[in-house]
């Protein structure tokens, strides 16, 4: 659910550039029913997914100017001349809701920590204003009050001291590795030169001229990533090192592999797909900087972060390392908080780098939009040298997972990403913990491999699979393929017994337990998420019009499949769907309605023309799910 929230954030900037384009439009057309209705859909979309997602100011505000874009498409002759200034405070307004991270609707949320350390009152007045809009808890230390162990206590994410006071507290920052910002409020030539800190980062602010700055740099410091899924392998001679390491970095959500045998590194490497490797600098026989040039040499393992650890600490030995590939270099004997703090943000870094090409930070593989283009691309290559290919789509068997089982599938997903290179040019994850690949090969020893694969799972790591080869949709596009991919994988999830199901076309568009129909992109991705999560099956569409002409098709069984439903859609409205579906398919779904339209008239229409709910946004999901168990185990009777 974060991996969804932080993308749902990375939306807000194209949100908030729609609104100042709209209001850019209607200071020139002020009176165009076509820009007042997609504001108003604009608004429409915002209202009930900013909710859903936690962020109830900017829902409320959206709420508030959508009941106005109706009034105007009421009343053409109504405040022509201020809506675009209206449209413009309305979207600055928005910017700042956006900044208050509400607690979402069934999730506990933990503020993130600013100590402010000897600041002054006309400083930290504003400072704590500020941190009420941004979710930010403060806590104020005096110079003296400033220890490692209470600030150990206090956990912070960041803190901030007067620059005057900067040499005093960098040294404790770079102790538990957290990010120091310095604040400053002179002009930038008269500025005091900082001394950057090894670990956790420190960066000067000016805040002469406000505050905010603060929180922006804040931001972008405090980025931390848990360690869920890593596997650190660390290899040392020394059995009390690799003992003292192990008690230092593992954790609920993390592994820590320790070996001494040199020799084994490489099988070991292949074996644990570790995330991060520890490495002795010299071990008898063996050169820790040698072992770390020939990894370098290695393109699977050119980005695996390597930390050196090494009781030389002579300027040559560091620079040795470094330029052997080493991108961190820790002195014997050990220091826990310097060595944890080290690791921690070698990860950080590795974290970041990966996202940005689209990559899992743990595993490598590609994610959500790279993998579409990635498989497009695969099977564009396959069909163009006439080649045999297979599209494989895999899921675990529980759904979505948290803590050892979230890592487990982390290592089980890598663990199959890396049997299957040799006949996949391409496998990466989509829809959140799900898996997509393309072979090179006939549907038959794709599925004879991945059902090699699958023998070897434990009930924490179980998975299914669905596969449909070129040969049974020839011309298909891409969309089509993992379409038909997903419809085996349903009746693989269902069946016992079977790891693996290819499609077959006389049980093609089996309905799933639940079919979504939201056009809203973010809060479908959090309908799907929720549904993994319960373990149910689903198809979800963004087009009214698309999802009735599937709904019409799709072979209903004995219990029938719930259609979450909205309004406001593109195509066909919500309300003409469920009626065409009342016509034409009397009796074979359920109909719940999610939508922002609360009125009395409006849910009394839904419920009195059959649907079996109707739920207003924003959505609770916990609510949402427990209804949704509720009436799958009583479907049968329903």
């Amino acid at each position: 659910m974060a991996q969804l929230r932080e993308r749902f954030k990375s939306t807000i900037g194209n949100t908030l550039t729609a609104f100042r384009q709209l209001s850019a439009q209607l200071a020139t057309t002020p009176s165009s029913p076509e820009v007042v209705e997609t504001l108003r859909r604009e608004l429409h979309r915002v209202r009930g997914t900013a909710g859903s997602y936690g962020f109830h100011a900017a829902s409320e505000l959206a709420a508030r100017l959508e009941e106005r874009a109706v009034r105007w498409t009421r009343e053409p002759t109504l405040e022509p001349g201020e809506r675009s200034r209206i449209i413009q405070h309305f979207a600055n307004a928005l910017e700042l809701a956006f900044r208050v991270e509400d607690t979402p609707s069934g999730e506990i949320t933990d503020h993130r920590t600013l100590v402010l350390v000897d600041v002054p009152d006309h400083l930290s007045e504003p400072i704590r204003a500020e941190a009420g809009l941004r979710g930010y808890r403060i806590a104020s230390l005096s110079l003296a009050q400033a220890s490692l162990s209470v600030l150990r206590e206090i956990e912070p994410h960041v803190i901030a001291v007067p620059v005057s006071q900067y040499p005093r507290v960098a040294e404790i920052c770079w102790s538990i590795g957290v990010p120091l910002i310095i604040l400053e409020e002179r002009e930038r030539a008269q500025r005091t030169p900082l001394v950057p800190a090894p670990v956790g980062g420190m960066v000067s602010v000016d805040v002469t001229s406000g505050v905010a700055p603060v929180f922006e740099v804040a931001e972008r410091l405090v980025l931390r990533s848990s360690w869920t899924g890593a596997t650190i392998l660390a290899l040392d001679d020394d059995p009390s090192i690799l003992a003292m390491v192990r008690f230092i970095l593992e954790g609920p959500d993390v592994r820590v592999v320790t070996l001494e045998d040199p020799t084994r590194l490489r099988e070991e490497i292949d074996r644990v797909l570790p995330t991060l490797l520890l490495l002795d600098i010299s071990m008898p026989g063996f050169s820790g900087i040698d072992i770390a040039r020939t990894l370098r040499e290695d393109d699977a393992l050119r980005d695996l972060p390597i930390v050196m650890l090494s009781s030389e600490i002579d300027s040559a030995s560091r620079a040795a390392a470094h330029e052997a590939g080493a991108d961190e270099f820790v002195p014997k004997p050990i220091v826990a908080l310097e060595l944890k703090a080290r690791v921690q943000a070698r990860l950080e870094r590795h974290r970041l780098a990966r996202l940005a090409d689209g990559l899992h930070p743990v595993t490598g593989l590609p994610m959500l939009t790279r993998s579409q283009n990635d498989a497009e691309d695969a099977l564009r290559a396959i069909r163009d040298r006439d080649g045999r290919y297979t599209i494989a789509v895999i899921r675990p068997v529980g759904g979505e997972a948290a803590g050892d089982a979230a890592a487990a599938w982390l290592r089980e997903s890598h663990r199959i990403a890396t049997a299957l290179r040799a006949s996949a040019p391409m496998i990466g994850y989509f829809e959140g913990t799900g898996m997509i690949a393309v072979f090179d090969r006939q549907a038959e020893r794709a599925s004879e491999l991945l059902n090699s694969l699958a023998l070897g799972t434990t009930p924490e790591t179980a998975w299914k699979a669905g596969i449909v080869d070129g040969e049974s949709l020839p011309e298909e596009d891409f969309a089509a393929l993992r379409r038909a991919a997903e419809e085996a994988l349903d009746v693989a999830l269902r069946a016992d017994g079977e790891h693996v199901h290819r499609w077959q076309r006389d049980e093609a568009m089996l309905a799933p337990d639940v079919i979504v129909v939201e056009d809203d992109p973010a809060l479908s991705d959090m309908l799907q998420y929720a549904l993994r999560a319960t373990g149910f099956t689903y198809r979800a569409f963004g087009n009214g019009r698309v999802a009735l002409d599937h709904l019409l098709q799709v072979k209903v069984g004995t219990k029938r499949p719930f259609v979450l439903l909205d309004v406001d859609l593109p195509g066909l409205d919500g309300y003409s769907l469920h009626e065409q579906l009342r016509v034409q398919r009397p009796g074979d779904f359920h109909v719940v309605f999610l939508t922002v339209h609360a009125s009395e008239s409006d849910q009394l229409r839904a419920l009195r023309s059959g649907a079996m709910d109707y739920i207003t946004k924003p959505i609770n999901l916990r609510v949402l799910m427990a209804k949704m168990s509720t009436w799958m185990e009583a479907r049968g009777r329903l």
